[in-house]
């Protein structure tokens, strides 16, 4: 189940009921007699270093918890989830354009995904338990979430899709929670109370080698990592012991230098990078309610970016993907074919993408592999495809392939002529004397076959059959064509033989020996 947040609010009570049930309930602070419940949330992942987009944070500003979108410095606040459920923890995918998030609108709370305009939201859990504090993986092909399905808060990771969801980290009777990948994919933070109070733990992505980051008796919490992978910012309340914590700190990635950036006593919650590196989002409470600020990641003054009277958290900064994809070919017709019809076959390097294709000079047009073409012309052709990834990144050096389209074996090709430098010679001088051919039209493909016979009723010696693209001319010897076979003294007949003519000559060896 998942954690509530009781804060005391001076004579006022806004009852802005997050996960109630979870035992990491926190003592009640004795400012007024008004009890207000609040939620924590999962960190979203630090994934690429990349341009700065939007944020994504959840707000009690309508009544019940929405999940919300503003621009980066604060405007532009929009409600996308819309409904009377409750809506929080949202995750931005690595491309930039899906949010996972977390929902209780089909009567517990389950790990949702939706597009960046509210769209299409999608239950990925189904499943009786409570799934909360979702985080993509980098290559964006997996999440890592929190589950109470076994009897406790654990670390899970399922597709991308909801598929093969599988447990990872397996602390009987205590909690381990708010997972947050490295860049490279190859581990993940997460906090866990396994030895006592709330520490910052560390993980192989497959829940091997699972190794305490901070060794201290204070309560920390929500780990995220810096887009670079050096660094993990996350809250630990070692300034004024007492949950919830109230500073936000940084650590290098082995746990080492741990930093405090903020000096207020105030709650912090759920710290964020920018995609960028530069700065810190998270949850701070500054008088009377929770807002969603900004800080340099080195430190400094928090810069607030909202300001209504609801609860806003759960921040979670949007990473614009500005690397445009390669495209590749991998399949393609010959370089010189007879064929009036091709096929292309490619990919790119980034799984998510579509394609178009233009052949010659022809518009740019949408496709998919494989690209068939029929009825070409002959002549010179030239193929280009292009990806476009998901962030509409066009790929600005397409794939490209050129290839001809050549007459084809019964083409109007003809032997113009054929002569031997001399018809009588004895065998021994086999070897000087040539045969050469022209043909026409030059350099086109051209079928034809020679044969040589001695006498009337004699089999073929040697037959040859040639099938490609010429010159004018082809040449050889009367040793080459008898091929290394003996070559005895009698009349010979030489004949050439294409689709649309032949020639026929003849010659003589004037006494026996070997070629």
């Amino acid at each position: 189940m998942n954690r509530s947040r009781l804060l005391l609010v001076l004579a006022v009570v806004l009852a802005a009921t997050r996960r109630s049930g979870h035992k990491r309930t926190p003592a009640i602070w004795m400012l007024a007699a008004a009890v207000v419940l609040l939620v924590g949330s999962s960190p979203a992942p630090a994934a690429f270093p990349g341009a700065n987009g939007k944020i994504a944070f959840s707000s009690t500003r309508d009544g019940n918890t929405e999940v919300y979108v503003m621009d980066a410095g604060g405007t532009n606040q929009t409600n996308l989830t819309a409904n009377a459920a409750y809506d929080a923890d949202p995750s931005w995918s690595p491309d930039g354009t899906k949010i996972a998030f977390e929902s209780n609108r089909d009567g517990n709370h389950e790990i949702y995904v939706m597009n960046v305009d509210g769209g299409s939201q999608t239950n990925l859990t189904t499943n009786a338990a409570g799934d909360y504090a979702p985080s993509w993986s980098p290559d964006g092909t997996k999440i890592a979430f929190v589950s109470d399905r076994d009897g406790n808060d654990e670390i899970y990771v399922m597709n991308a899709d909801g598929g093969n969801q599988t447990r990872l980290t397996t602390n009987v009777g205590d909690d381990d929670e708010y997972p947050s990948w490295s860049p490279d994919g190859t581990k993940i933070a997460f906090d866990s109370d396994r030895e006592g109070t709330y520490q910052i733990y560390v993980m192989n992505a497959d829940g091997g080698n699972q190794t305490r980051l901070t060794t201290n008796t204070a309560w920390e919490e929500h780990p995220t990592w810096s887009p670079d992978g050096t660094k993990i910012a996350f809250t630990s309340d070692r300034n004024n012991p007492g949950y919830p914590p109230n500073g936000l700190y940084v650590m290098n990635a082995d746990g080492g230098n741990q930093t405090n950036l903020t000096t207020n006593t105030d709650d912090v919650f759920v710290p964020c990078w920018s995609p960028d590196g530069t700065k810190i989002a998270f949850t701070d409470y500054r008088g009377s309610n929770y807002d969603v600020y900004v800080i340099d990641a080195g430190g400094g003054s928090p810069t607030r970016l909202t300001t209504d009277a609801a609860f806003d958290d759960d921040p979670s900064w949007q990473s614009i993907d500005t690397t445009p994809p390669d495209t590749t070919i991998s399949a393609h017709p010959a370089v010189s074919t007879s064929s009036t019809s091709a096929s292309f076959s490619f990919s790119s390097s980034e799984s998510v993408s579509s394609f178009e294709c233009q052949l010659d000079a022809g518009a740019w047009s949408a496709c998919t592999s494989p690209k068939a073409y029929s009825g070409l012309a002959r002549g010179s052709h030239a193929f280009q495809v292009r990806a476009i990834d998901a962030a509409s990144n066009i790929d600005l050096t397409p794939a490209s392939y050129s290839w001809a389209v050549v007459s084809s074996p019964t083409s109007s090709g003809k032997i113009v002529s054929c002569k031997l430098s001399k018809t009588s010679f004895p065998s021994s001088q086999a070897g000087k004397v040539k045969l050469t051919c022209k043909f026409s039209p030059k350099s086109k493909v051209l079928k034809w076959v020679l044969s040589l016979k001695q006498g009337k009723k004699r089999a073929v010696v040697k037959r040859v059959s040639k099938t490609g693209i010429y010159k004018a001319k082809y040449t050889t010897t009367v040793t080459k064509l008898f091929a290394g076979k003996r070559i005895k003294s009698g009349q010979y007949r030489l004949k050439l033989s294409s689709d649309n003519n032949s020639k026929t000559l003849k010659f003589r060896v004037t006494r026996y020996s070997r070629g």
